[in-house]
């Protein structure tokens, strides 16, 4: 098994990624931070289910994933040195929208099935008692936490293939899980990373401007390109492992 590069080396190269795209893909994190700052603005999301709440997840799920599909083709066209068309751009991310969002729906599936098994216990059966929903909710979010964590590890390049090269959802998955199934850890800490910038990015637009709707759309003005970039870098990477290595 070949060596992949280190984290520091890889998020080097999604960095460089980002300066090249920069112009490219600067329309699309801008329009997408705004649209997601309106969204939050004028349907709000609250605790409670309401039709608002319900609203406010559909248009979020819906327009991050089309605006994702646009930066992800963007970002991959500048990596391969492509010639970009913006309407052909567009045209392949609406067609490719559906099928991503789909792919992300089954990744997170686990976490629903288990919401719906525990809701149905409770309200059809009433087990577990009221006394011990708490501490069972607890332990199955935890289940629910690792099996996620280890299905999206292994499906995280999976839109690679089913945005930029235009695989069905269930073949860029399985092939995601081909590239990843020797280098899962390496992958694994490579997410991590990202996740602890974006908790970073988070609490500073926090602190610079308080919690609520701008600090998100602060942070996913940021984040849009850096997703993508990494997905990209790191697929070459594990495609290529005895080219990239260092």
């Amino acid at each position: 098994m070949n060596n992949l590069p280190s984290i520091n080396v890889t998020y080097q190269r999604v960095l460089d990624l980002i300066r090249q795209s920069y112009f490219a893909v600067f329309p699309v994190a801008l329009i997408y931070a705004l649209g997601q700052y309106l969204i939050n603005r004028y349907i709000p999301f609250t605790p409670a289910t309401t039709l608002f709440s319900v609203l406010n997840i559909s248009l979020q799920l819906i327009y991050a994933s089309l605006l994702f599909c646009l930066a992800m083709e963007v970002i991959y066209q500048r990596y391969y040195q492509l010639p970009l068309n913006y309407l052909n751009i567009l045209r392949k991310s609406l067609e490719r929208c559906g099928p991503f969002l789909l792919s992300m729906l089954l990744l997170f599936l686990p976490t629903l099935l288990m919401a719906a098994l525990l809701f149905s216990l409770h309200f059809f059966f009433k087990f577990p008692t009221e006394g011990q929903i708490m501490s069972t909710g607890f332990e199955l979010m935890i289940l629910i936490v690792i099996i996620n964590i280890i299905g999206f590890v292994y499906a995280s390049v999976s839109a690679v293939f089913i945005i930029n090269q235009n695989m069905k959802m269930i073949d860029g998955i399985k092939q995601s899980y081909i590239l990843i199934k020797e280098y899962w850890f390496n992958t694994f800490f490579l997410l991590l990373t990202l996740g602890v910038v974006i908790w970073l990015l988070a609490w500073l637009f926090t602190l610079l401007v308080g919690r609520g709707i701008l600090s998100q759309a602060l942070v996913g003005f940021f984040i849009l390109p850096l997703w993508p970039a990494l997905m990209v870098v790191h697929c070459y990477h594990l495609q290529h492992p005895e080219n990239v290595a260092t």
